[in-house]
């Protein structure tokens, strides 16, 4: 298939760049060895890592994102914020956190089952936020602020944004991805469920 698409290309003169292909893993035969592939005379290397569309994608039996990555990028677009606002209100600073650390936090996140630990990790960094821009030490509590601000904590804010994601794709006429879809509203909602039933 790659000798095929080297060729077209070549007629075309349209060359592709092995050095920005790479070949990648995922399903329960991730650790076996392959032969390797070339497009051309180069050859292409595999990776344990793949970054697509900002998102880091890890190898393994199942498809999981690199979370580390996404927590360092809010972190320091945090850091960059909140060190030239110290005499700023804090309604102004969160509101610079909810405008342009979010985005960076929340990024595809709709689309990626997050394990219970990960979703623990992004509580924990948009907390910690909450405590730096409100002045709170680290065993208190950011939840009386979060309700009196009007926000939502973060496995809250997940769910719900999976839940519109989910909503969105159920008027599609594909029923394999239907199916999948249906499975996952289903948990989904049953999630968010509890969570207000707790919250309540």
């Amino acid at each position: 298939m790659l000798d095929v698409c080297h060729n077209v290309g070549s007629s075309l003169d349209t060359a592709f760049n092995s050095s920005k292909s790479y070949l990648f893993k995922v399903g329960a035969g991730f650790a076996m060895v392959f032969c390797g592939v070339s497009i051309g005379c180069d050859d292409i290397q595999w990776t344990d890592r793949l970054k697509y569309l900002g998102i880091t994608v890890c190898s393994g039996k199942k498809c999981e994102i690199d979370i580390s990555v996404s927590l360092q990028k809010a972190y320091s677009a945090a850091n960059s914020i909140l060190s030239k606002t110290k005499y700023v209100s804090e309604i102004v600073r969160l509101n610079l956190i909810e405008s342009y650390v979010c985005p960076i936090l929340f990024y595809a996140l709709e689309a990626v089952t997050l394990s219970l630990s990960e979703q623990i990790q992004f509580a924990i960094c948009l907390n910690n936020l909450y405590r730096r821009i409100f002045g709170m030490h680290k065993w208190e509590s950011v939840k009386p602020v979060q309700y009196f601000c009007g926000k939502l904590d973060f496995v809250i804010e997940y769910n719900l944004r999976r839940l519109r994601f989910f909503s969105g794709i159920r008027p599609m006429h594909n029923d394999a991805l239907l199916d999948c879809v249906n499975n996952l509203w289903c948990l989904t909602l049953s999630i968010i469920l509890t969570l207000l039933v707790c919250i309540i």
